[in-house]
């Protein structure tokens, strides 16, 4: 009984994570700078929607939340021409995540990468 309710409470644990809600991402860009931006999310069970950005420029995001894993994309570039990928790991309260994104070099096609941190307001 003690197992099977333990396995239980791991299960809601894993499956209640929510990621909706504004939050606030630290990061280095692809030039090494330091930048900070805001994403305000909305999941929708395992779907993740929502629009990243600062001071009125602002791209809109799609993705997904498994567990206590986030990953999200969205177009950027001149054209919008490149996709930007976020992967992250919640913690367990879901408050703040850490993982890494990455892009294509827009100049040569090999991938660039960096970590990044994010806290939920």
């Amino acid at each position: 009984m003690t197992t099977s309710l333990l396995t239980v409470m791991m299960f809601v644990s894993i499956v209640a994570a929510n990621v909706t809600g504004t939050w606030t991402f630290e990061m280095n860009d692809f030039s090494g700078h330091p930048r900070s931006f805001d994403c305000t999310f909305t999941q929708e069970g395992t779907k993740l929607t929502g629009v990243c950005g600062e001071e009125g420029q602002t791209v809109k995001i799609t993705g997904t939340v498994e567990g206590r894993k986030v990953n999200f994309q969205h177009q950027t570039g001149k054209q919008n021409e490149i996709t930007a990928h976020y992967s992250g790991d919640l913690n367990e309260a879901a408050t703040t995540m850490k993982g890494k994104w990455r892009v294509p070099n827009p100049d040569d096609g090999k991938p660039m990468s960096d970590g990044f941190t994010a806290a939920k307001r």
